[in-house]
C-alpha cells in the first residue's frame, strides 16, 4: 500500500513538474507548426500522467485534490468551465501571433522567474478556501467583459476610473463580509452572520457581471480602464493577499483589523507600480515585488497546507486569460500587450498554467464519468492528427475571426451573468456553512 502511495505522489508531482518541462519544449522549437506540435504532445503525456494517478484512487491524490469544502466545489466548477473554454479557443481559435517573438527572450526568461518564484511562495504559504478567492475570479471576469463592450476598436484605451472605483467598491465590501463571516459566532449573532452572507453573495454576483451588464443600458459609456498588461499584473498580487488572508486566520494574528491595513497598503504600492508601467518590464519587477512579500508571509505563517487551494486560486485567474487576447485582436498597436495572456495560459508552469488546470478536471472526469473522458481523448487525437498533417501550419480555421466576437461575448456572458445568477443562492448556503464550521474558532 505504502509503495502505492509513493507511486501516486511521483504521479501528482509529475502533474505538477511536467508543464515546466514541456513550456522549455515549446519555446524551444522553431516555427509556430513545430510548438503546436509540441504543445500537443505535452498536454497527451500530461493526461496519460494524471490518468495514472486518478486510476490508482489513493488517499493522497483524493486529499491533496478533492477533499475540500463547498466552495472548493464551487471554484472548481467555474474553473472546469474556463478550462474547458479555454482549451477550446487555443484548440481552435489561437491567433497566428500566438508566441513571442525573438525580441522578447528578456520577458520570457522574467516569466518564466516570476512562475517559479510564485511556486515557491505558494509552497511556503497555506491558502484556505476563502471566498475572496472567487472575487478575483469574478473581477478578472468582469474587466475582461467589460473590455469587450467599451472597446470599440479605438487605438488607446482611456482610463475609465470610475468603473475601476465602482469595482473596487463591491471588491471592498465582499472583503468585509468576508472578515464578518470569519470572526462573528453564528450562535451569539445568527441575524449578522446571515446579513454578512447575504452581502458577500451580493458583492461577488454585482461583481461578476450584474453590476457590468448594466452599464450600457444606464447610459455610461466607459472603457476598460487598464490595459491588458495593466490587468496583467494586478492579478499577480493574489498571491500576496492570499498569504495575508492565510496569516489573518491564524489565532496569534490579532487584531483583524491589522489585516485590512496591509490590504490596503499593498494594494496602494500595486497600484503606484502599475502606473509607472510604462515598460513591459515592469510588469516582472513588480510581479517579483508581490511574490517576495509572498514568501516572507509563508515563512511568517510557517504553514504548508493548503497548495491546491492555492493552485485553485491561481489556475482559475489563468483559465480565462486567452478572452483578453482575443479581445483585442483588431487593436494592432497593442497586440505585443495582449500576447501575455496566451503565455499566461500556456506556460504550465507549477502550480499555474491550462496544463495542470485540465489534468486535474481530466483526472476527476476519469474517476466519475469515464464515457465522457473516452469522448475527449478521441477528439483530442483527432485534433492532433490534424495538427500533424503535412504542410498544417496553423492553429485556427480561416474566415473565423467574424464568429469569434460573438463566440466571445456568448462565452462571457455565460461566465459573467448566467452562472453568478444560477449559483448564487448555492454560494450563499456555503456561506451559512462557512459560518457554523467557522464561527466559534474565534471564541
Amino acid at each position: 500500500m505504502e509503495t502505492i502511495n509513493d507511486l501516486a505522489k511521483l504521479f501528482y508531482w509529475g502533474c505538477v513538474i511536467w508543464p515546466l518541462v514541456g513550456m522549455i519544449g515549446i519555446f524551444a522549437c522553431e516555427g509556430q507548426a513545430a510548438r503546436a506540435r509540441c504543445h500537443f504532445i505535452v498536454s497527451i503525456i500530461l493526461i496519460i500522467i494524471t490518468a495514472c494517478s486518478a486510476y490508482l484512487a489513493d488517499d493522497f491524490f483524493l486529499s491533496a485534490i478533492w477533499s475540500s469544502d463547498g466552495l472548493t466545489r464551487f471554484l472548481r466548477f467555474a474553473i472546469a468551465v474556463g478550462a474547458g473554454i479555454s482549451t477550446i479557443l487555443l484548440r481552435f481559435w489561437a491567433p497566428r501571433s500566438l508566441f513571442f517573438s525573438k525580441e522578447d527572450k528578456r520577458l520570457l526568461w522574467n516569466l518564466m522567474l516570476f512562475h517559479l518564484l510564485t511556486a515557491v511562495s505558494l509552497l511556503a504559504v497555506g491558502v484556505n478556501n476563502l471566498f475572496l478567492s472567487l472575487l478575483f475570479i469574478v473581477i478578472l471576469a468582469a474587466l475582461l467583459m467589460s473590455g469587450c463592450i467599451f472597446n470599440q476598436g479605438s487605438s488607446s484605451i482611456k482610463a475609465g476610473w470610475a468603473y475601476f472605483r465602482l469595482v473596487l467598491l463591491f471588491a471592498v465590501m465582499a472583503v468585509v463580509a468576508a472578515f464578518l463571516l470569519a470572526s462573528v459566532p453564528i450562535d451569539n449573532a445568527p441575524y449578522l452572520a446571515k446579513f454578512s452572507s447575504v452581502l458577500l453573495s451580493f458583492s461577488l454576483v454585482l461583481i461578476a457581471g450584474l453590476f457590468p451588464m448594466s452599464l450600457p443600458f444606464l447610459g455610461m459609456t466607459m472603457e476598460l480602464p487598464l490595459t491588458l498588461g495593466g490587468i496583467g499584473s494586478f492579478i499577480l498580487s493574489v498571491p500576496v493577499i492570499a498569504t495575508f488572508l492565510r496569516l489573518y486566520q491564524i489565532p496569534a494574528y490579532e487584531p483583524p483589523e491589522n489585516l485590512l491595513i496591509i490590504l490596503v497598503i499593498v494594494s496602494l504600492c500595486f497600484v503606484i507600480l502599475n502606473e509607472q508601467n510604462r515598460q513591459r518590464s515592469s510588469l516582472c519587477l513588480s510581479s517579483l515585488f508581490l511574490v517576495a512579500l509572498s514568501i516572507l508571509g509563508g515563512i511568517f505563517a510557517n504553514h504548508i497546507e493548503g497548495i491546491y487551494s492555492a493552485c485553485l486560486f491561481i489556475i482559475a485567474l489563468v483559465v480565462f486569460a486567452p478572452l483578453g487576447y482575443m479581445m483585442s485582436q483588431k487593436q494592432r498597436d497593442h497586440q505585443e500587450a495582449c500576447e501575455g495572456w496566451v503565455m499566461f495560459a500556456l506556460s504550465g508552469l507549477p502550480p499555474i498554467g491550462i496544463f495542470w488546470a485540465c489534468a486535474v478536471l481530466f483526472a476527476y472526469l476519469m474517476q466519475t464519468m469515464p464515457m465522457i473522458v473516452v469522448t475527449i481523448l478521441g477528439l483530442f487525437l483527432i485534433r492532433g492528427y490534424i495538427l500533424f498533417q503535412k504542410g498544417r501550419n496553423i492553429f485556427f480555421l480561416q474566415g473565423m475571426f467574424s464568429k469569434e466576437i460573438q463566440l466571445i461575448l456568448g462565452i462571457i456572458a455565460v461566465q459573467t451573468v448566467l452562472l453568478p445568477l444560477l449559483t448564487s443562492s448555492w454560494l450563499q448556503q456555503i456561506a451559512v456553512e462557512f459560518v457554523k464550521y467557522h464561527g466559534g474558532s474565534g471564541s
